[in-house]
């Protein structure tokens, strides 16, 4: 779009504040989401402090390998993109079930398993705990890959007032 490095980084964070609001709001108001999937394009926020970037930058600062500024809106917006996922998998699940109903649950903690391993090098291993935000932020990541292992162990069926009140 011919942006600078600055409004892009902006417009990003906007975007997934935007986008996690929807599936917020879908979810207690157990509605669809008003944004569907397929139909943007945009990449989730550097994980970057808010120095490292300003009106001035003429090229995208690399990303930190440790805990910044960003890291825990980051993971709020792969946090929800997982939910998200989750939520549409059980809802796409009956026509992928064998008898015992137990092939898509055991693709879907396959790949739960494959993103908690991700988040555990990507971001958990960035968090000193001896920092109160830190551990917030540790605790958030256990706690919504807790929340999501209950949702893929649902009944099939469970209706999605049930599911929000997990």
């Amino acid at each position: 779009l011919g942006l600078s490095p600055f409004e892009t980084e902006v417009r990003r964070r906007l975007w997934w504040a935007i986008y996690s609001l929807d599936c917020q709001s879908s979810e207690f108001r157990a509605i669809g989401t008003q944004i569907k999937e397929g139909t943007y394009d945009t990449k989730l926020p550097l994980n970057i402090h808010d120095s490292d970037i300003s009106l001035e930058s003429s090229s995208f600062p690399g990303e930190r390998s440790r805990f910044t500024d960003m890291t825990f809106g980051l993971i709020r917006c792969e946090m929800t993109v997982l939910h998200r996922k989750l939520h549409s998998d059980l809802r796409c699940s009956s026509s992928n079930y064998d008898e015992g109903g137990s092939l898509n649950a055991v693709k879907r903690l396959h790949g739960l398993k494959e993103i908690h391993n991700r988040l555990q090098r990507q971001y958990l291993g960035l968090c000193d705990v001896s920092i109160p935000l830190q551990w917030v932020t540790a605790t958030v990541i256990r706690l919504a890959l807790a929340r999501s292992w209950l949702i893929a162990h649902l009944p099939e069926g469970m209706s999605a007032a049930e599911q929000v009140s997990l």
